[in-house]
């Protein structure tokens, strides 16, 4: 069957061509008629496109025979004939099937490496010929190899060392055939044959260890265990160790303690003195104490100021650089009552203690409140003095 073609007969009456002047069409007619040829031709080309697409459109397009194939003068019947003479040529070459034949146009058995072979005869010269090295005997190492033929031959080569003896440290060993030798050469010592390793070793010379105990070096071998107080905070002769809120519970007690020598000069300042210091803080007192029953002088410059303040005094403590006739306010607290003024003061120094016992130990807050004599004052007796401060008032007239 041929391709559809369009006929003179099919293309009378199509079109404007012919029509009056003056048609006679309706506006959508005329339209039509515009439409006709374009109409006409598409559904010509789909019918062509639909014949192109069937499985006998190549009989249909025509096309000029090769040399030496027989076959009609369309595609379809060239390309059986192509076949044919392919098929022809493979069994005149002596290989029967195209799908597994190889060319070999010499017919010696060897293909050429352009043809898709190796151009040898035989499995080592085809190694070579492809660069895979001689594999008859060892594969060298500029192949992928080893060169060698034995696995401690290998090591060698590859500077994995030698396993035959004892592998040295620095090939990844111990250099050592056994274990005790491997710790020396590693510098291990002995400590990991050690059931208790010492204090001496890096251990703690125990095997158990009691619950809500610390271990507390004594000086030997094996520490000793020490309990842990976590209420009273111990006491003077106790041997345990206590917890960090047993230490807060200890001074919240001594800053009470405190605070109660405090309101005891602040007490004395009003019931003693007539004058009420403005709130019971050691600075408040000490700017109040220089207006006592008019002793004092107002004097901005020099009332009220700290002097001296400190964490422990020794056996004594001598306050230099003072000036004589001037009142001073030495506030104290102490786990003993003991600190007194021994020189530098006149008979106008007055002394206020209060003490408290807090977990077995007793403090007391001490005041002093002095007339210097002279630019030095000396306060002795005070070993255990906790804190103190030292306030300079004003001048005694």
């Amino acid at each position: 069957m041929s391709f559809t073609n369009i006929t003179d007969e099919e293309l009378i009456g199509k079109g404007v061509t012919g029509l009056p002047d003056t048609p006679g069409l309706s506006t959508e007619d005329m339209q039509a008629k515009f439409d006709e040829y374009s109409v006409f031709l598409k559904d010509k080309f789909k019918t062509l496109i639909s014949e192109l697409e069937a499985v006998s459109g190549a009989l249909n397009i025509g096309a000029e025979v090769p040399q030496n194939i027989s076959a009609e003068g369309n595609i379809q019947s060239i390309l059986n004939g192509l076949r044919q003479y392919v098929d022809d040529t493979v069994i005149a070459l002596g290989t029967g099937d195209m799908a597994t034949g190889i060319y070999d146009p010499d017919r010696d058995g060897i293909i050429s490496p352009e043809q898709g072979g190796t151009g040898q005869a035989s499995l080592r010269a085809a190694r070579n010929a492809m660069g895979l090295g001689d594999t008859t005997g060892a594969l060298p190492i500029a192949n992928g190899g080893t060169g060698q033929t034995t696995a401690e031959g290998i090591r060698g080569v590859l500077g994995l060392g030698s396993t035959i003896g004892a592998l040295p440290i620095t090939n990844g060993g111990t250099g050592a055939s056994n274990v005790a030798n491997a710790r020396t050469n590693l510098g291990l010592g002995s400590v990991a044959t050690e059931s208790i390793v010492p204090i001496v070793k890096g251990g703690i010379g125990k095997t158990s260890w009691t619950q809500d105990t610390v271990l507390v070096g004594n000086g030997q071998s094996t520490p000793t265990e020490r309990s842990i107080d976590t209420t009273s905070g111990g006491t003077d002769n106790s041997t345990s160790l206590i917890t960090s809120g047993a230490v807060k519970s200890k001074f919240n007690a001594i800053e009470t303690s405190f605070q109660a020598g405090v309101d005891t000069i602040y007490n004395a300042c009003a019931t003693e003195g007539g004058v009420t210091p403005s709130n019971s803080t050691p600075t408040a007192i000490a700017q109040a104490i220089p207006n006592i029953r008019g002793k004092g002088r107002n004097d901005a410059g020099k009332k009220g100021t700290l002097i001296d303040s400190g964490s422990t005094m020794g056996a004594s403590k001598t306050f230099t650089g003072l000036y004589g006739g001037f009142y001073y306010l030495l506030v104290l607290l102490s786990t003993d009552d003991s600190p007194q003024i021994t020189s530098g003061v006149t008979s106008r120094t007055t002394r206020a203690s209060k003490s408290h016992q807090v977990g077995g130990i007793s403090t007391h807050a001490i005041g002093i409140f002095m007339e210097t004599t002279a630019t030095e004052v000396t306060v002795s007796n005070t070993s255990n003095v906790l804190a103190y401060s030292l306030y300079r008032l004003g001048p005694s007239t």
